[in-house]
């Protein structure tokens, strides 16, 4: 699957809950640009649990590589 493939998944997953594609991520080169957020997978699912269910819209257009 290509790079650009996963992204758009892994961003979809955040609206719908799916496990799978969080496994894309790099688990030690994984760097949050939300200043608020820990880096790395850690962070990346405690942003996820703070969202009520339910609540997360993901409206893909493009990915860049």
């Amino acid at each position: 699957m290509s790079p650009k493939a996963q992204v758009a998944l892994l961003l979809k997953s955040i609206e719908t809950g799916e496990a799978h594609p969080v496994g894309y991520i790099h688990p030690s080169r994984y760097v949050q640009h939300n200043l608020a957020v820990a880096d790395g997978l850690a962070g990346f699912g405690e942003l996820l649990e703070q969202l009520p269910k339910g609540s997360a819209k993901v409206n893909t257009v493009r990915v860049f590589q």
